[in-house]
C-alpha cells in the first residue's frame, strides 16, 4: 500500500542552522544563496520558514558559511557571483 500525502512525516527542522541569519550575515538575497548550495529561492525561503530542511549536503555548506571568516561579504559576494560566478564566490566563502 502506498501511503497518501497526509500520512507522511515531515522531519524536524535543525533549530541548530538558522538560514536567514546566515544568509543576512552575508547580505545576500534567497536566489543568491540558492545558487551556492544548489536550491531554488522557495527551497530557501521554506527553509528560512522552517517548512523544510536543507540536504546534508546543503547543510554541510550552509554551516561551513556561518563559520567562515570571508574576506568579502555583503554586496561583495553578490558581485562575485554574478560577475565570475558560483564556484568563486565557494572559493571566497569557504576560503579556498
Amino acid at each position: 500500500m502506498i501511503p497518501s500525502l497526509f500520512d507522511l512525516q515531515v522531519p524536524p527542522v535543525d533549530q541548530s542552522l538558522n538560514v536567514r541569519r546566515i544568509r543576512n550575515r552575508l547580505q545576500i538575497s534567497q536566489a543568491q544563496l540558492g545558487a551556492l548550495v544548489g536550491a531554488h529561492l522557495q527551497t530557501v525561503s521554506r527553509w528560512e520558514l522552517g517548512q523544510l530542511e536543507p540536504h546534508p549536503f546543503q547543510s554541510a555548506l550552509l554551516r561551513a558559511f556561518a563559520q567562515s571568516r570571508p574576506p568579502l561579504i555583503g554586496a561583495d559576494i553578490g558581485s562575485v557571483l554574478a560577475s565570475e560566478g558560483v564556484v568563486a564566490a565557494l572559493r571566497i566563502l569557504l576560503n579556498v
